[in-house]
């Protein structure tokens, strides 16, 4: 069978040509027609950037391509040297016959047009259809990612979604002209696990009735198993490892393949959190807490009836499919927007009606680590500002000595080098992006931190030792969490209770050993049973 493409001895590398960094070094790995090939490795192993430079984009982030080869073969059956090409010969490739499927929606959507008319354009550009047969097309393509009312969908704008929601449109996006190549990087991070599973099943069918082949890059072992035919392990930059999927994960040779298995998170093994001081006033009480979003239609509810305690130095974790209301959730107890009803305590103080100033001091005690880091991120500012910016805004008298120690120190616990300090985010990879995140919701000791898919875009090894800075956290400062997530494994990591939501209610509520290990809604143990586990032998079929 001939090669769909072909990668041979990649170096890509970024910064003046007498200071340059490697990102990738001598990389090779080939991907045949119908053929899934799967990259893992740490944030920073220059995955993406293996992806940025297929589709020749590492340009426009300041990467060069100084060596190696790269050839497609295009449907006509000739070949295309990808280092080489014009953009012009890119342009019509991109999207057509080599479609890619980005880790952060939220940065490779447009804000200012709906959903439907940015779906509508590609089929326009590529494959010349009006703008009736595009849009039901791009119709058709929503629901097939189970887009919950799709119609509705096309008239809405991006930050009218959910993260999980805005995934699934780039993903629909990706399929409507049924490339020959999907690049899929981390296509699933912002999905709850039912969903995450009929996404891998829609890729598979797409796979076997049309031939197309699959480059999936994920740092999830377990997503890896059930969809990789073949497996390349990065490491800075260089591939310390590749064979076939069931060889490799069985019985991996390098260290560092081995490393990245035993901290994949496994539902059931999850380690006990640290024990729950004595009962304490709440730091945080939610309270009959709704809220209704204005449509043409009429009122949309998006949280019904919600309420819950969170103990000082205990983690509450929320979880639920896209949609659901946990991320909304999160928004009504930081104020971000008002609630239509119901009532929110902060450390025994009513928040519900407090004005923007009050509200200020307030939030010295609660800060919120967002779900897209580089949304959150103001690419301005150098990383040593990003991170002590909510020191400027609480503690004006710090001098700007002591705020840059500061800032030294929450890097090194998130486990960022001292140099990032002089760094701007779009330097950095997905996961360190969150990293940084993490470290200015920490700059100010609060009393809670409401973490929004917190650790979703970091890889499995980081993902581990951020888990254990926050029980670490926990220990020393008695800090509460409301940590929201899809990653159930991760859940049970770090929780001590789990509140379960579904369209907008909470329909239950528990220790979380009790709710995963004997849940009493037939929600709950969907949710369960949807977690994806390492598997050998099989790879996932489409439902």
């Amino acid at each position: 069978m001939a090669d769909l493409l072909r990668v041979e001895n990649l170096t890509v590398a970024f910064g003046p040509a007498h200071q340059q960094t490697m990102a990738v070094h001598g990389l090779s790995f080939v991907v045949k027609p119908g053929q899934s090939v799967a990259l893992v490795g740490e944030s920073g192993s220059g995955k993406s950037v293996t992806a940025l430079a297929i589709l020749r984009l590492v340009e426009r982030g300041g990467g060069r391509i100084v060596g190696g080869r790269m050839r497609f073969q295009r449907p006509d059956a000739t070949a295309l040297d990808l280092e080489v090409a014009s953009e012009a010969q890119m342009c019509a490739v991109r999207g057509r016959d080599i479609a890619m499927i980005f880790q952060e929606p939220m940065t490779s959507l447009n804000p200012i047009q709906t959903i439907g008319r940015q779906m509508a354009e590609v089929l326009t550009l590529h494959e010349g259809h009006g703008t009736t047969v595009a849009r039901a097309a791009a119709l058709r393509m929503l629901d097939q990612v189970k887009m919950t009312d799709p119609a509705r969908r096309l008239h809405q704008y991006p930050h009218e979604l959910s993260g999980g929601m805005r995934q699934r449109v780039m993903i629909g996006m990706a399929l409507l002209c049924r490339p020959k190549l999907l690049i899929a990087d981390e296509p699933t991070t912002a999905l709850d696990v039912t969903v995450q599973a009929q996404i891998i099943a829609l890729i598979r069918e797409l796979q076997r009735d049309l031939g197309t082949a699959l480059l999936f890059i994920s740092h999830d072992l377990a997503l890896v198993s059930q969809i990789a035919d073949e497996v390349v392990v990065m490491q800075r930059g260089t591939a310390v490892e590749q064979g076939a999927r069931d060889a490799l994960l069985q019985a991996p040779a390098h260290s560092y393949t081995q490393v990245l298995l035993a901290a994949a998170p496994r539902l059931g093994s999850g380690t006990p959190p640290v024990p729950l001081p004595g009962a304490d006033e709440p730091v945080l009480r939610v309270t009959g807490l709704a809220k209704s979003f204005p449509s043409p239609r009429g009122p949309v509810a998006a949280v019904t009836d919600v309420s819950f305690e969170v103990q000082p130095g205990e983690t509450l974790a929320i979880i639920g499919e896209s949609g659901c209301g946990k991320s909304t959730t999160a928004r009504l107890v930081m104020r971000l927007i008002e609630p239509s009803a119901g009532r929110i305590e902060i450390c025994g103080q009513d928040v519900t009606t407090l004005g923007s100033r009050r509200m200020r001091a307030v939030r010295r005690n609660i800060q919120m680590v967002f779900q897209d880091p580089f949304a959150s991120l103001n690419p301005r500012l150098a990383v040593r500002d990003l991170i002590t910016e909510p020191l400027v805004v609480h503690m004006p008298e710090l001098s700007r000595e002591a705020r840059r120690m500061r800032a030294i120190e929450l890097l090194r616990r998130v486990g960022l080098p001292d140099e990032s300090m002089d760094r701007y985010p779009h330097q950095f990879s997905g996961g360190q992006r969150q990293r940084l995140c993490i470290a200015r919701a920490l700059s100010l000791n609060p009393r809670l931190i409401i973490a929004d898919e917190a650790v979703s875009a970091l890889d499995v090894s980081v993902q581990m030792q951020v888990l254990s800075l926050l029980r670490e956290l926990q220990t020393d400062l008695g800090v509460a969490f409301l940590f929201i997530s899809h990653d159930i494994g991760v859940v049970e990591r770090i929780s001590h209770r789990v509140a379960v939501m579904q369209a907008g209610c909470i329909v239950e509520c528990g220790p979380t050993r009790q709710v995963l290990e004997a849940p009493a809604q037939p929600y709950t143990r969907q949710l369960i049973a949807a977690v994806p586990r390492i598997r050998f032998g099989q790879v996932v079929e489409a439902a």
